[in-house]
């Protein structure tokens, strides 16, 4: 993608992100954010586990986007701060009860097997070995 309609595109993106919730709560006086992946199953008629995955990925990319572009734009590492954005991220989302824990875990499984190698090599640099 041109680099120059990238932020436009990031814009777009994040302004459609942010307009789902927002519809949601139009509808009714008081919102009950656990019940939005219910909502999304009348809505689309999809099962509730494929609801819970499509509105955690949304605060997920909601977070993580601007991180990643924010980073980007000032040219730091943008591992660091994404992997710790997304773990507050899933803890939301778990805490709201949108995802079961155990999906939390396989993330930080998956995401400690990316920097093992960096680890084991940071550690054993250290040590003069």
């Amino acid at each position: 993608m041109n680099r120059a309609r990238l932020p436009l595109f990031l814009l777009f993106a994040l302004a459609f992100l942010v307009l789902v919730p927002n519809v949601y709560a139009a509808d009714e006086d008081a919102v009950n954010l656990s019940e939005f992946p219910d909502q999304l199953v009348i809505a689309l008629t999809i099962p509730l586990f494929a609801a819970q995955i499509l509105a955690s990925s949304i605060v997920l990319s909601l977070f993580l986007l601007p991180t990643v572009f924010a980073c980007s734009q000032f040219n730091k590492d943008v591992a660091i701060p994404s992997v710790f954005v997304g773990f507050l991220a899933l803890s939301f989302c778990i805490a709201v009860t949108w995802l079961p824990y155990w999906i939390l875990i396989i993330v930080a499984i998956l995401v400690a097997l990316m920097f093992g190698n960096s680890i084991k090599g940071f550690v054993s640099g250290g040590q003069g070995g």
